[in-house]
């Protein structure tokens, strides 16, 4: 007969599997816009791109967006693409 300590030990050791992806570098980077500004900031130190002009792209549909409640997600390897390319 097994004890209440082996059963708990079994169980530990026994390895769950977990069905949720991995992100990988193709994963899309979404980030608020207050974020998106900060790491615009790190990669230029001196740019003039504003919390406006990416809620004005993003409600002109010219970056992809997400909404979450009140918070606009953007993704953010198409707004550098976009700033990079112009207009689409």
């Amino acid at each position: 007969m097994r004890s209440f300590t082996d059963l708990t030990i079994k169980k530990q050791n026994e390895t769950q599997k977990c069905d949720t992806p991995k992100i990988n570098e193709k994963s899309a980077r979404y980030r608020t816009i207050n974020a998106t500004i900060k790491e615009l900031k790190e990669l230029d130190p001196n740019t003039c791109i504003s919390t406006y002009f990416i809620r004005c792209l993003c409600n002109s549909k010219k970056v992809l967006s997400l909404t979450a409640g009140n918070k606009v997600l953007v993704n953010f390897d198409d707004l550098i693409n976009y700033l990079q390319k112009g207009e689409r």
